[in-house]
This record gives C-alpha cells, sequence and structure tokens, in this order.
C-alpha cells in the first residue's frame, strides 16, 4: 500500500537524532550549526512525512467506510427485494393451493352426493310416462340411450329449453334435479 514509503522506522529515525546529536558535538560552531539546521530539516522532513501519511491514512479509511456502508445498503436492498419476491411467490402459493382446495372440496361434494343419491329412487318419478324398464309409453323409450345422452337431455330440460313435444311436462321435472341426480338416474337407466 501507499503507506508504506511514508512509515519511519523508529529504529532509523533514533538513529538519525543520534547522528546528528554527534555531529553537533564534534564539530565547529559553524559545523554544528549546518548540522543543527539538518537535524531541524529532518525533523521537519519527518513531521510533515507523518501528517502527510496521517491524512492519506485517513483518506484510506473514510474510502473503506464508505465502500462498507455502499456494500452493506446493496446487501440491504438486495434482502428485501429477496423478501417482497418470496412474499409474492408465498401469496401466489397460498391462492393456488386456496384453490385447489376449493375444486377438490367441491368435487368432493359432487362425489359424496352422488354416493348418496338412489338413481332407482330419482327413477321411481319416471316410471308413471318411461316404463319401469326405460321401455316407454307415454314419454320416449329411454333403455338403450348413452348415459352421457341422458345427462345432456336432462340438464337442457332443466335449464328450460325444449326438446320435443313432451318438453312441458319434463322441464318441470328436471328443474328439481341436482347435477348429482341427474347423473345417478341416467347411471341407473343404462342397467335397464
Amino acid at each position: 500500500m501507499h503507506l508504506n514509503r511514508w512509515k519511519l522506522n523508529p529504529l532509523v529515525l533514533s538513529l538519525t537524532v543520534m547522528f546528528g546529536g554527534v555531529f553537533l558535538t564534534a564539530c565547529s560552531d559553524d559545523s554544528q550549526q549546518k548540522a543543527a539546521e539538518a537535524v531541524e530539516d529532518v525533523k521537519q522532513s519527518t513531521s510533515e512525512a507523518y501528517e502527510e501519511a496521517k491524512q492519506t491514512t485517513q483518506e484510506v479509511m473514510d474510502e473503506t467506510q464508505e465502500a462498507v456502508s455502499d456494500s452493506v445498503d446493496s446487501a440491504q436492498e438486495a434482502a428485501e427485494s429477496a423478501g417482497e419476491e418470496a412474499s409474492d411467490m408465498a401469496e401466489s402459493a397460498s391462492e393456488t393451493t386456496q384453490e385447489a382446495i376449493n375444486e377438490a372440496s367441491e368435487e368432493v361434494d359432487e362425489a359424496v352426493a352422488a354416493v348418496s343419491v338412489s338413481g332407482q329412487d330419482v327413477y321411481s318419478t319416471c316410471v308413471g310416462c318411461h316404463g319401469a324398464n326405460g321401455e316407454g309409453g307415454v314419454g320416449p323409450k329411454l333403455s338403450g340411450q348413452a348415459e352421457d345422452a341422458l345427462v345432456e337431455k336432462l340438464k337442457t330440460y332443466r335449464s328450460g329449453k325444449e326438446i320435443g313435444p313432451m318438453s312441458a311436462m319434463m322441464i318441470p321435472n328436471a328443474q328439481q334435479l341436482s347435477d348429482a341426480e341427474i347423473k345417478a338416474v341416467s347411471s341407473y337407466i343404462t342397467t335397464l
């Protein structure tokens, strides 16, 4: 570092002062005067070098402290940003999880309703028009139709749309059926 060139070895300084002192005592007055001036010059140079080294050290310390402070600020900003991103991710995950739970809950409710609904019980109100075995009568024959087709027709009736000449009778009956009941009765009819 730059400070090493200004660093004065205490031994060198002591020798310089002692050497100056020996010069003073061993020389004539004129020489002693010159030696004293030389010692003063050395002291002055040493003092100036010390002050310059002290100032340079302070500047380096200030720059280092500023760099450390900037690094700490940058690290704090990065941590805050990461914290915000983590919070956003957690919130998004929570919302997605809640949506999945709601969907699963609806599916479970439908499955439970379907299990608890007897297609045979629902069909008991249809026997008068469609026959005990779905062979038809007043209403059309139901046996032999696909489950999906039966579900679609019952949902169409439930929505209030007419399909055929018996729509006036079917619409009020279908409007009383839940999705689970439509599924159960359609499934039961396929077994006839």
